[in-house]
């Protein structure tokens, strides 16, 4: 009879049920769920604003919500490279208490966390593709005339920009336009991260073929649908 060998896993993810319950979290949560019924050793690693440390048990999966700390007078930064760098602090914490054979980002915000993270300590880790945002800016993934809007950089990503951010008078154009300077070393991060991801998991075909598109190899995909 073949021996199960039992894996260290750590799941990612910046919110999780059932503090808010959306596609990604209960898909997280049945993730988490089904790899403790395999056997397998899980902690499932969420953040919150909250102070204190939170640790408790769901549906036999062990979670630990963890503090970040925010910028009240920057909000939008506060969710973007600011969120990442205390996600990666907070997590870096936590591989002290618990060190895993294998990492799983699984959500887009775990992504740039995480990928200097487990490039320096050489664990594995996979992303969890499920979105555009990751390669795309105005974030919907198509643009105002109904085009592929994923990958989208130069004249494209500057008119969705303006016309997201720029569409309420000179103050707002202003800021669309910051927001579009400010686009390009942001998805490089996103990009080279997603990039470093040992392994991704796409959520469906058409997910893979842009993936492929974008120039990531297929041997590098698996799809997973939620």
């Amino acid at each position: 009879q073949t021996e199960k060998t039992q894996m260290k896993i750590l799941l990612v993810s910046r919110r999780s049920y059932p503090e808010v319950i959306g596609g990604g979290q209960l898909s997280a949560h049945h993730i988490a769920r089904a790899l403790v019924s395999a056997g397998q050793d899980v902690r499932l690693l969420t953040f919150h604003t909250s102070a204190d440390r939170i640790d408790e048990i769901i549906d036999g999966v062990c979670i630990t919500r963890l503090p970040i700390r925010t910028l009240p007078l920057l909000p939008l930064l506060s969710n973007l490279e600011w969120m990442y760098r205390e996600m990666r602090r907070q997590t870096r914490n936590f591989l002290s208490e618990f060190t895993p054979d294998i990492i799983h980002a699984l959500n887009g915000e775990s992504v740039p966390a995480l990928a200097p993270l487990a490039r320096k300590l050489h664990i594995p880790w996979i992303a969890t593709v499920n979105g555009p945002w990751l390669f795309c800016f105005p974030g919907e993934g198509t643009d105002n005339v109904g085009e592929n809007c994923i990958g989208c950089k130069g004249a494209q990503r500057f008119r969705e920009t303006m016309l997201k951010w720029g569409s309420r008078g000179v103050l707002s154009k202003t800021k669309a336009f910051l927001y579009w300077m400010y686009s390009y070393p942001h998805m490089h991060l996103l990009r080279t991260s997603t990039f470093q991801a040992t392994r991704l998991i796409a959520v469906s075909n058409a997910w893979k073929s842009e993936l492929i598109r974008l120039g990531v190899s297929p041997r590098k995909i698996a799809v997973v649908p939620n």
